[in-house]
């Protein structure tokens, strides 16, 4: 199974793994936004750099979902 990458979007991550969600949710404690409603179609790298996010440990923390992977794709 490939990583989750910086230059992946919000909805590729969703895609990937919809228990991403939730690890977006708790991020908006740190953005005061709504990652999902706001950035769907924008890169993580992007995301990360507007909200001044550790980029690696967001990436870490999606990653987390790989072990329980739930994707809405076949």
């Amino acid at each position: 199974m490939k990583p989750i990458r910086p230059d992946m979007t919000v909805l590729a991550v969703l895609q990937w793994c919809s228990q991403t969600e939730s690890i977006f949710r708790n991020y908006e404690t740190v953005t005061g936004s709504c990652i999902l409603c706001d950035h769907l179609f924008e890169p993580l790298s992007n995301v990360a750099e507007k909200y001044s996010i550790d980029l690696e440990q967001l990436l870490a923390d999606l990653e987390q979902c790989k072990g329980s992977r739930s994707s809405m794709s076949p």
